[in-house]
C-alpha cells in the first residue's frame, strides 16, 4: 500500500530535526507502517483512508430485506443481484432501484431499496448481491489520519535514533520521557474524529 504521508511531510512536521535526503527512505518506511496501525486501530482494511481509483466488485449475502449492509465505499459503479444463490447470472439494477446511505456523506455503508423504483427487497442467500465501487473510507487520507501517521513515524523515527529504549532523556531541562504503547495524541484525534470502525 502507499502511505498516507510523505517523508517530506513528516521531515515538515519536525523542522530542525531533519534537513536533506538522507532519511527519506526509513521516514517513508515508517509512514507506510504507521499508516497500516492506523487502519487496524481504527477497524479498517489496509488502505481506506485512500480508496482505490479503480473499482472492483465484491459479494455480499442478500440480506433478505429492504436494505443490505456493504462495505464502505466511495463510489458505486453497478450494482447486481440474483433472485438465489443457485441462479448463474445477476441482474443490473438502475440506480432509480436503490438509495445509498448515509445520505449526504461518505463513505457508503448500506443499499435502500427505493420504494418508488421497480425492486421490492434484495434476495437473501449466498453471494446474491454483488456491488462494484470504489472500496474504502475515503477517496483521499483526512487531514486527522495524516496527522496521526506524522506523529507515529515520528516517533518511531526518534526511537530508532535512541535504538528504542523505552526510557529518553532530554539533557537541556534535564527530564526522562517514557514511552508509552500508543501516543496519546493519537488515541484523542481517532477517538475525537469518530474514526474507530465498530462492528455490525
Amino acid at each position: 500500500m502507499a502511505a498516507y504521508v510523505t517523508a517530506d511531510e513528516i521531515k515538515a512536521a519536525m523542522p530542525g530535526v531533519i534537513s536533506g535526503a538522507t532519511y527519506d527512505t526509513i521516514l517513508g518506511t515508517l509512514a507506510t507502517r504507521a499508516s497500516e496501525l492506523i487502519d487496524r486501530l481504527t477497524g479498517r482494511d489496509v488502505g481506506a483512508y485512500d480508496a482505490a481509483d479503480v473499482a472492483t466488485a465484491r459479494y455480499f449475502d442478500g440480506s433478505g430485506e429492504d436494505y443490505q449492509w456493504i462495505d464502505e465505499c466511495v463510489e458505486i459503479t453497478t450494482l447486481e443481484v440474483k433472485d438465489s444463490e443457485t441462479d448463474t447470472t445477476y441482474d443490473t439494477w438502475v440506480e432509480t432501484d436503490y438509495i445509498i446511505w448515509p445520505y449526504h456523506e461518505l463513505p457508503i455503508r448500506k443499499l435502500i431499496v427505493d420504494p418508488t423504483g421497480d425492486e421490492v427487497y434484495f434476495p437473501s442467500g449466498l453471494r446474491t448481491v454483488k456491488v462494484t465501487a470504489k472500496w474504502g473510507y475515503s477517496a483521499d487520507p483526512p487531514a486527522v489520519v495524516k496527522q496521526a501517521v506524522v506523529i507515529q513515524a515520528a516517533r518511531w523515527f526518534k526511537r530508532g535514533q535512541q535504538a528504542f529504549q523505552d526510557v529518553s532523556a532530554a539533557a537541556e531541562v534535564g527530564q526522562l520521557t517514557y514511552a508509552q504503547k500508543l501516543d496519546p495524541d493519537i488515541e484523542t484525534m481517532i477517538w475525537a474524529a469518530g474514526l474507530r470502525r465498530l462492528a455490525i
